[in-house]
């Protein structure tokens, strides 16, 4: 009987019927004794090589738990099911189930985890970047966007993240991929002129009217303005606070994530508009339902009600998440800073609202675009500077207290 490899131990070979150098690591045993490998390829023995040498430093005579034998799919419902499901809403656990038997269960779904190489998720990226769509789609064609490439990078990254922690991989091999940028095209934002149309178009419904300004002037996630109470108007402080969503079907729930728990300074208009909103209130919800006032209006027929708006305006079709796009680009673009942008939005990090509007607001500035104009401007301009001192305040007060230094 042969003798068993050990760990860190391999082999390397010329594949003809895939015209490329194959390399193996055994990097463990399972719970039976078996060993486990991870593969590598390449077009050269030396690429190879050299990926077999850094991954045998990474290794460093540690095996793998016999946890790296399970497939991606099996340890995905493990990961929901037992670490994700006390820290983000059921909801928020539905979406993600929804992408991967969508878009990475096809790929990666039956493959062990401690298996996934780099390479195949970027093939998968690459894929999903050209043709993945289920159904062609005017304006997008058959592949799927930019953005929706990266939200599944970044879902994959933490699946693999856990694994990593878990001792089910070395590394994680969603690191060394190359995700798309970010299209300014497939933002679709209301430029000047839509903008002032879409305004007028909201005031013949006083129901709505309120509802959409008030989105337009924020950015709230669908859920979380059709989820305001009036207790979460702060009237003295002009304030409003976020701490709670609603489905699209009308469930009641907690804020996307800790980060969308957030006190909002609201710019002068829409402030007027509450107050003024307030004082023939009969629901304890901002925007209750027409027919129950005991409920909070949903998301689904707040998306109906923007269509039918769009429709007989002459606007492009657009989603109600654009309502949220259209906010922060103008915001961007009439001078509030990415961090600024990040707290007011929801954002748990700055350079995420930067990654995703910067660019968008570098060539409007250069006049590549006139998408934007003045028109935001001459409602929130002259409240930048306190938007962005209240966030300042705000931070140095929360290092104040947790004994931070700058």
């Amino acid at each position: 009987m042969g003798k068993r490899r050990a760990s860190g131990e391999g082999l390397l070979r010329w594949r003809k019927d895939r015209k490329h150098w194959e390399g193996r690591i055994v990097i463990g045993t399972n719970e039976k004794g078996n060993p486990i490998s991870k593969c590598f390829s390449g077009k050269t023995q030396k690429e190879v090589v050299e990926q077999m040498a850094l991954y045998r430093e990474q290794l460093q005579g540690q095996p793998l738990s016999p946890a790296s034998r399970m497939k991606l799919r099996d340890w995905t419902e493990k990961w929901l099911n037992e670490y994700m499901v006390h820290l983000v809403r059921p909801e928020t656990i539905s979406n993600y189930r929804r992408e991967c038997e969508l878009h990475i269960y096809p790929y990666l779904g039956d493959c062990q985890v401690s298996k996934i190489s780099t390479v195949r998720i970027q093939r998968m990226y690459n894929d999903l970047r050209e043709s993945g769509r289920q159904h062609l789609v005017e304006h997008y064609g058959k592949g799927l966007t930019g953005t929706t490439v990266r939200g599944i990078h970044m879902l994959l990254h933490e699946i693999m993240e856990y694994a990593l922690k878990e001792k089910m991989i070395l590394s994680n091999p969603t690191n060394g991929t190359t995700i798309p940028k970010i299209d300014p095209t497939e933002l679709m934002v209301l430029d000047e002129k839509q903008l002032k149309i879409f305004i007028s178009a909201i005031q013949s419904n006083e129901q709505w009217r309120d509802f959409f300004y008030l989105e337009i002037m924020t950015g709230l996630r669908r859920g979380e303005i059709c989820a305001l109470k009036w207790s979460d108007f702060d009237i003295v402080e002009r304030k409003l606070h976020v701490n709670r969503s609603v489905t699209p079907h009308g469930a009641i729930g907690k804020a996307k994530t800790c980060y969308s728990e957030r006190v909002i300074k609201l710019p002068y208009s829409v402030y007027q508009v509450l107050v003024n909103r307030k004082t023939s209130a009969q629901s304890e919800w901002m925007f209750p339902q027409p027919k129950d006032l005991s409920k909070p209006i949903t998301g689904e027929s707040a998306l109906r009600q923007l269509k039918v708006i769009l429709k007989s305006s002459g606007l492009p079709n657009i989603r109600f998440h654009d309502l949220r796009h259209t906010f922060a680009t103008h915001a961007v673009s009439a001078g509030i800073d990415p961090k600024t942008l990040s707290s007011i939005l929801g954002h748990s990090k700055a350079s995420f609202s930067l990654d995703r509007y910067g660019h968008v607001t570098a060539e409007m500035q250069k006049g590549a675009a006139k998408t934007i104009g003045h028109f935001f401007n001459e409602l929130v301009g002259e409240e930048v500077d306190q938007w962005q001192k209240e966030e300042e305040d705000s931070h140095h007060n929360s290092k104040a207290e947790d004994g931070e230094q700058e």
